[in-house]
Order: C-alpha cells, then structure tokens, then sequence
C-alpha cells in the first residue's frame, strides 16, 4: 500500500519560500501542491504557482490538507496567518531532517526549524517561528509565536523571547535572559542583559539604540 503524504501549499513565492519547499522535499512529509502568491508569476522553484490570494478559500476543497506562511518579515506573516484561519487549512510545521530536536520540546504550527538546528530539552516553540541554520535555542526557553532567530545565532537556556522578536545572525544570549516582543537583535551581537519590548538593541555587549515604532 502506497502512503499518502498530506498535501501542502506554501504561501509566498520569494527565497523564504523556496527554503521551506526544499526542506518539506528532504522531511518527506508533505506533497507540494504549489504555491500561492499574488505576483503574476506561473511558476516558481518548480512548482506551479495556483494563484493569487481569491484561491485561498478553493484549497479546501481540491483536497489541500495544509498551508504554510514563507513569509520572512514577521509581522505581514502574523498578519496573513490570522487570514488564513477561515480557510480551515491546517498549518505545517515543517523540521528538516538533520535539526535535533530535544526530548519533551514542542514545536508549533507554522513554525519552520532548518538545516543543523538545535533545540534544548523541554523547549516551546511558538507558532510561525523561524529557527534558522545552524541557530540553537538551549534548555528551558520559551520563545513566543512569530519569533526568528536567523543563522547561527545562540540561545543560552532559560531564556524567554516575546512575541515577533528577530535574533540577528551569529549572535549570542546569554541564558536567563529575557528579549521582550518585537525587538530586533542586530547581528553579531553579545546579549548580557534583559531588552525591553519594541527596541533595536545592538553591540558586544549589546545595548539598546533606539525605539522601534510600529
């Protein structure tokens, strides 16, 4: 008997989308039926693009079991995910085969884990994270829904981060330290201290440089 493997549509048609599609291919745990996206494109990475955001509330009944937002800038991914609740559409959550994934952790829907990513025991993962190649998140944290941690960035353990906060490349929190919601840590960065909400924080060791205004 030939398994069969839920359908998946991804959508946004960018880089961050190619990303999850080569990843759903290596999970082996969907079929990529395409993509949607409201570019004029018919193609895209391979797979046909089905159409713009009026298809959305046809999936459902084409036999599409899931969806998943490729959207990098997390707050037009929050925006669109909360769209996509009336579509009825599950959310995918799609883990490359090589992440390490630790005992009692949990992973949640819309939320992507890369190539070479490791995350601690007893870990939460919220919905429509990003954790990035080669991004670590240690022991006990708690990372809020929309949160992305870009390549090579460490996390210590027992850290927590608020909703919609972006962790720059390479770099570094100590552990017990809390990054408050929609923050953004510049890359390289040494983070020894808590960081308020809403601030872009920066340095080794990082500091707050200024506001950020919605």
């Amino acid at each position: 008997m030939v398994l069969r493997l839920p359908k998946l549509v991804i959508y946004g048609a960018g880089g961050h989308g190619k990303v999850v599609a080569d990843i759903s291919e290596k999970s082996e745990s969907f079929t990529i039926a395409g993509f949607i996206d409201n570019a004029e494109i018919e193609e895209h990475f391979g797979y046909k693009v089905l159409g713009k955001d009026e298809e959305l509330s046809t999936l459902k009944e084409k036999g599409i079991d899931y969806i998943f937002v490729a959207i990098g800038n997390a707050k037009i991914r929050k925006k669109i995910s909360e769209k996509l609740i009336k579509s009825k559409l599950l959310f995918a959550t799609i883990i490359h085969p090589s992440a390490q994934i630790g005992r009692d952790s949990n992973i949640g829907q819309g939320t992507v884990v890369m190539p070479g990513a490791v995350i601690g025991p007893n870990t939460r993962i919220g919905d429509g994270c990003v954790i990035n190649t080669c991004a670590s998140v240690d022991h006990d944290s708690v990372l809020d829904d929309y949160v992305q941690i870009a390549p090579g960035a460490h996390l210590g353990g027992k850290i927590n981060v608020g909703q919609g906060t972006f962790v720059g490349i390479g770099s570094c929190i100590k552990d017990k330290i809390t990054l408050g919601k929609w923050s953004v840590i510049g890359a390289g960065s040494a983070v020894v201290d808590n960081v308020p909400d809403f601030v872009m924080s920066y340095g080794v060791p990082a500091k707050v440089m200024r506001e950020i205004n919605d």
